[in-house]
C-alpha cells in the first residue's frame, strides 16, 4: 500500500516516554548519552556540562483512540520538575557580557531569531544544539575565536547552568488529530525535552516551548501530528 508523503514524514517523528527509552517509529533504538568533553579548560574549573539527552516524553495524562477518518482532540497537560527554553534563554546575561563588538551583534541577531525551541542561543554558540540526539566533544569547537575566549564562553555556559535552581514547569494545551489507520490506535501528547547533566551530576530537564516540538503519536512512535499553536508553557 503506497502511503501519502505527508503520512511518511509523520511517521519520522520520536518519541520519549516516561520509561527514559526513546523509540523510533516500529523500530528499537539504544538510550545513548552523548558525552561533552570532560577536558579542563584554562581560567574555568569544568567543562560546561557532562552528557545531554534529547527525545520526547508524553505531555497528556489520557490518551484517544482513533480510526481512519475519525476526529478526536488530545489535550495536553502535565507539570514536570524542569525549566522551560525561553526561560533558560533569559539566564544569558553572564555570557553577553563576555562578547564585544561585532561578536555580540552577531550572537544578538542568533538570540533575537530563536523561536523556544532546544537550539538555546548561548549554548548553540559554543556548538552544543541541545536538539540534536546525539553530541560529542568534537562538538564544543573554537570554529574562528581565539582559543582564550572560546574557553570564556565555556566558562560562561558552565555558570549559567550551574545557577539553575529547581522548578516546575506546567504545559496546557490542545490538538485535534484525525485517525489514518483502520486499525484503532491510541495516541498521546508528547514534548520535546532536552536532560542535561551537570558537572555536579544533578540533571537539568529543559523543556521545548516551540509549537513544533509538541506532537500527537502512540507510544509505539507512530506520530500522527505534529505541531501545537496556543499551547500553554508556564514557569511555576
Amino acid at each position: 500500500m503506497m502511503l501519502h508523503p505527508l503520512l511518511l514524514s509523520l511517521l519520522l517523528g520520536v518519541a520519549l516516554a516516561h520509561t527514559s527509552t526513546p523509540i523510533l517509529p516500529e523500530s528499537k533504538v539504544n538510550y545513548d548519552l552523548f558525552p561533552v568533553t570532560s577536558r579542563q579548560q584554562r581560567g574555568c574549573a569544568r567543562a560546561p556540562f557532562k552528557s545531554s539527552v534529547s527525545g520526547f516524553i508524553r505531555a497528556s495524562t489520557f490518551g484517544v483512540s482513533v480510526t481512519r477518518g475519525a476526529t478526536a482532540t488530545i489535550s495536553f497537560s502535565i507539570t514536570l520538575s524542569g525549566i522551560s527554553a525561553v526561560e533558560m534563554a533569559k539566564k544569558d546575561a553572564i555570557y553577553q557580557n563576555i562578547l564585544t563588538g561585532s561578536l555580540k551583534k552577531t550572537y544578538m541577531r542568533r538570540k533575537n531569531a530563536y523561536k523556544g525551541g532546544l537550539n538555546l542561543p548561548f549554548m548553540a554558540d559554543i556548538g552544543a544544539d541541545l536538539r540534536r540526539r546525539k553530541l560529542n566533544g568534537g562538538e564544543l569547537r573554537k570554529s574562528r575565536v581565539s582559543k582564550q575566549l572560546f574557553e570564556r564562553r565555556l566558562c560562561a555556559v558552565s555558570k549559567i547552568l550551574g545557577g539553575v535552581r529547581r522548578a516546575r514547569v506546567q504545559i496546557r494545551g490542545s490538538r485535534r488529530v484525525t485517525g489514518t489507520s483502520l486499525i484503532p490506535r491510541t495516541v498521546y501528547g508528547y514534548v520535546k525535552v532536552a536532560r542535561v547533566t551537570r558537572t555536579d551530576g544533578k540533571t537539568i530537564t529543559i523543556v521545548s516551548t516551540d509549537p513544533r516540538d509538541f506532537v500527537v503519536s502512540t507510544s509505539e512512535g507512530i506520530v500522527s501530528a505534529r505541531g501545537v499553536e496556543g499551547v500553554q508553557v508556564s514557569q511555576l
